[in-house]
């Protein structure tokens, strides 16, 4: 095996040595920004850099792109200081000085690109922008509106720039294991996060303490991450057991040479990296303590286990019920070895069982610390943390367990109404009362926090939904072509899945599916329409099977 691996690396040494600088990128980005070297103060420095990387993309446009992609995911990194006024992360900077290189080669006529077509989702695209700078234009917060549809004209570029590079099954089969080797980076960063934080280590950077945030701005859009790399995953490993099924066959058939057991050898090998791969995301997906998250991975689980079984057949005959119980129960190991691995090397401080029971009772256990003796009569339930002063008690997390105890007092736990699920009740409620109010425009994306106020912690509240953010911030026009994205995304998968003529255009089709699931039922608790890696997954549902654009130019 490492004999093929020697050798695979011999023959595509470019390859190799753009993942390698992929990585190196996503490992000094890191790095700078634990130091305090990102975000760059000095503006020279800035325009240094800028000047640097518009020069790679004058050379090889297509090399920039690949590592636009692998920079997807570092989405609280900035290159500029929040004096500035202006966030300009790492993937929008490669971005816009691709689009401006591309501009550039397009009026010498040297792009090498072919010529764009246009489909549904990019005039749907159009709108959903227009809609959202329409509301701003009504909005009471016209300035802070306006500057945040700016951020949603920019993210429609960059959805036009993916729609540009990946045309093809050739283009995605170029981009992948740079996104690959950019969410290993996310997920072994991730958990080292919380390592660092278990251990006591001030330089964790969790958001919030506990909870790996990796390179994104909270542990729930980690989450939603997380959930979406699994998607990919699982379609990886459709890919690789249906194309090892259809090669067995014809190998038993006499109609292939033996020299495909030696592709069938190969795909074995690409399928044990990502089951050790997918152990790793369970690890992460369960220390980021996101139920949305959780829910949103059952359920993507679930169809693609369903879809190795029946491959949405109803005819029960041709089920593969080999294939369906094989696949769960490395499945399920995986699941297992997490869990297992988890509470070994204590990588939570978090009770997750009731952190996962909270979700359905609406009740959450805490852990408490009582000076005085009164607390024998001390129930098992309070309607509020502020009952606790009456029986002498105090809400303490679990790392302030061992000084509690060091100072005499006594350690018990009780139950109180989660209060996640009480805010996000309170934010639906108000937000539902303000769309009653202008439900045509909105109230433009800058007018959102101060209706909704800001948490404990002092950060801006969103609606905790984002077909609720959607219709605030862009109004009814941006909700009604937001659900037509997703619409049209339902049926191009309908129609790769029960059409297409090739495992890889089947796997795909199910990925679209799996895709669609990851960041909708996470995002129906969260707001994250800022998340990157949804504009790029509606960049890349309308490839097509055809013949690949050069994206080495």
């Amino acid at each position: 095996m490492l004999k093929k691996f020697q050798n695979w690396i011999i023959s595509n040494k470019l390859k190799t040595g753009l993942l390698i600088s992929n990585l190196t990128l996503f490992g000094l980005a890191v790095v700078f920004y634990h130091l305090g070297m990102l975000p760059i103060r000095q503006t020279g420095d800035l325009i240094f850099w800028l000047v640097l990387i518009f020069a790679l993309a004058l050379y090889r446009p297509g090399w920039t792109f690949l590592f636009f992609v692998g920079a997807l995911v570092l989405e609280n990194i900035s290159l500029t200081a929040p004096a500035t006024g202006l966030t300009l992360r790492i993937y929008q900077a490669l971005g816009a000085l691709i689009i401006a290189a591309v501009l550039i080669r397009l009026a010498f006529k040297k792009s090498g690109l072919d010529a764009f077509h246009w489909k549904k989702p990019d005039y749907l695209m159009l709108v959903f922008s227009g809609g959202s700078l329409l509301s701003a234009l009504f909005s009471a917060e016209k300035a802070a509106s306006l500057k945040i549809t700016l951020v949603i004209l920019s993210f429609t570029a960059l959805y036009f720039l993916v729609r540009r590079y990946i045309h093809s099954q050739s283009d995605l089969k170029k981009i992948i294991p740079f996104f690959l080797v950019s969410s290993w980076g996310v997920v072994v960063y991730g958990i080292l996060q919380n390592v660092f934080f278990m251990r006591g280590f001030s330089f964790h950077g969790e958001a919030m303490p506990g909870r790996p945030n990796a390179t994104f701005a909270e542990p729930d859009w980690l989450g939603i991450y997380l959930v979406f790399l699994l998607a990919v995953i699982y379609a990886l490993i459709y890919y690789f057991n249906k194309k090892r099924d259809n090669q067995s066959t014809l190998i038993l058939n006499f109609k292939f040479s033996i020299l495909n057991q030696f592709l069938i050898t190969k795909f074995e090998i690409f399928k044990l990296f990502l089951y050790l791969f997918l152990i790793l995301i369970y690890i992460l997906l369960i220390i980021t303590v996101s139920r949305s998250a959780w829910l949103g991975a059952g359920l993507i689980t679930l169809v693609f286990l369903k879809a190795l079984l029946t491959d949405f057949s109803w005819h029960w005959k041709t089920w593969r019920w080999k294939m369906f119980l094989r696949q769960s129960v490395f499945i399920a190991l995986a699941g297992m070895i997490s869990v297992f691995l988890v509470y070994t090397f204590n990588l939570t401080s978090f009770q997750l069982f009731d952190r996962a029971q909270s979700a359905g009772t609406g009740w959450q256990k805490i852990t408490i610390a009582c000076k005085s003796r009164s607390n024998l009569d001390l129930p098992e339930k309070i309607n509020s943390s502020a009952e606790l002063i009456r029986y002498g008690c105090r809400h303490v997390n679990l790392e302030e367990v061992p000084m509690e105890e060091k100072q005499g007092n006594q350690i018990k736990e009780i139950y109180r109404p989660d209060p996640n699920i009480n805010i996000r009740g309170q934010i639906f409620q108000k937000s539902l009362a303000i769309i009653k109010t202008r439900p045509i425009f909105g109230i433009g994306y800058g007018a959102i926090a101060p209706s909704l106020g800001r948490d404990e912690r002092g950060t801006d509240l969103n609606s905790s939904n984002i077909f609720l953010e959607v219709w605030l911030g862009s109004g009814l026009i941006g909700l009604l072509t937001f659900g037509l994205i997703w619409l049209n995304a339902v049926g191009v998968f309908i129609k790769r899945f029960w059409r297409g003529n090739s495992d890889e255009e089947r796997s795909f089709a199910l990925f679209i599916l799996l895709g669609i699931f990851a960041l909708l039922i996470p995002n129906l608790f969260n707001a994250g329409i800022f998340l990157m890696i949804l504009w790029f997954f509606w960049g890349i549902v309308p490839v097509k099977f055809i013949n690949a654009i050069r994206i080495n130019e």
